[in-house]
């Protein structure tokens, strides 16, 4: 595996007019933000190995290009096409408590604190961090206690299914005692993080990194069935749920 954080720079170059030999030049400044893409959000092509071929993966290859997801899952027989299908293919494999041991042992090897102090040292001022909507599954728990309800958000790594593609989607929340770590080492380096809800209940967009691909995307148009009560809810609301359980944790932290 290749650490991708230092070839995703994003926020677009500036450019800056300097005088040289009495000649105004212009000069591209280095970008002030740094994408940690495949961390918290998986995109199949990032884990592709030697025999990967595209930058994201597109619907010539309904398989995926995921081959890995280091350093647990070494080389796989058969690729994963996105994070939903590989948790669900890895939990009823190995089952659900090996499947967060897994992706647990990703998240904590992915990004190194040597990794912060090279971005700061770069003059990274801004960090974007794409999450799927399993950080706040908890939020989901009015739809069904049972399913989203019973794990603890802030230690647990649980498996959650996709509220519409449940019976073939799944994820491993993202304990947020454990990120928080996270976001408090980034402020210490004096730098600041960009959250981007990267994939929402249903799949919100075509990609990889939507949790559901190949699957099509159901967030605008299709609901969900409540548990409790048996009424339909827009998946467009569920995922103002997952928007609102994200600012009140936000909004909770210390200046």
């Amino acid at each position: 595996m290749v650490r991708m954080w230092h070839v995703l720079a994003f926020l677009p170059s500036v450019v800056s007019q300097t005088e040289f030999l009495g000649n105004s030049v212009k000069q591209p400044l280095a970008p002030s933000g740094v994408n940690l893409g495949g961390w918290l959000c998986l995109e199949d092509w990032f884990f592709s190995g030697q025999n990967g071929y595209a930058v994201s993966t597109g619907f010539d290859n309904l398989n995926g290009q995921g081959a890995c997801l280091p350093p647990m899952l070494t080389q796989l027989d058969e690729n994963w096409p996105s994070e939903g299908k590989l948790v669900k293919r890895l939990v009823d494999t190995v089952g659900p408590e090996k499947t967060s041991e897994i992706f647990m042992a990703h998240r904590r090897s992915y990004v190194a604190d040597s990794d912060l102090e090279k971005m700061k040292e770069s003059g990274i001022r801004t960090i974007r961090v794409p999450v799927t909507w399993a950080l706040f599954a908890d939020a989901l728990a009015p739809l069904d206690n049972a399913t989203y309800g019973q794990h603890c958000p802030e230690h647990d790594a649980a498996i959650v299914p996709d509220p519409f593609y449940k019976d073939d989607t799944a994820l491993v929340t993202v304990p947020r005692a454990w990120f928080k770590q996270f976001l408090r080492k980034v402020g210490d380096h004096g730098m600041q993080v960009l959250l981007d809800v990267h994939a929402f209940p249903g799949g919100s967009s075509q990609g990889t990194y939507n949790g559901i691909w190949p699957a099509d995307p159901k967030f605008w148009l299709e609901t969900i069935t409540i548990a409790s009560t048996g009424f339909e809810m827009p998946l467009t609301d569920v995922g103002q749920m997952v928007v609102e359980a994200l600012i009140n944790w936000v909004e909770r932290f210390p200046a």
